[in-house]
């Protein structure tokens, strides 16, 4: 799991590029490409969640980061079920109050 990792590890990063890749390969390949039982968005979501709950001190940037490699994926591989965008706004709703924050600050 996610929160037996080493905390120099870049998690996000490794996340991110692996979303990302497989988002391209649908789009490239063709969506049918990936198999229905295989419910990427739920899976990476889960993922997505459990690491940010193991991972506290994650930065705020890198939590919105991680969220906004789930809404490529999911306008990518599943444009058509825009709920799961609507589930990443959301939760990042939800982060967002829950830290207290209304906007993040440098670059």
């Amino acid at each position: 799991p996610c929160g037996q990792l080493n905390h120099a590890v870049n998690v996000k990063n490794i996340f991110i590029a692996l979303i990302d890749r497989l988002a391209t390969f649908a789009l490239r390949e063709g969506v049918s490409s990936i198999p229905k039982e295989v419910q990427l968005f739920d899976i990476f979501q889960q993922k997505v969640e459990t690491l940010i709950k193991a991972r506290e001190d994650l930065p705020p940037e890198d939590v919105l980061a991680l969220h906004t490699a789930l809404v490529n994926l999911a306008l990518k591989v599943y444009p058509e079920d825009v709920e799961y965008v609507d589930q990443v706004l959301e939760q990042v709703g939800a982060f967002l109050t829950a830290k207290g924050l209304e906007s993040l600050e440098g670059g």
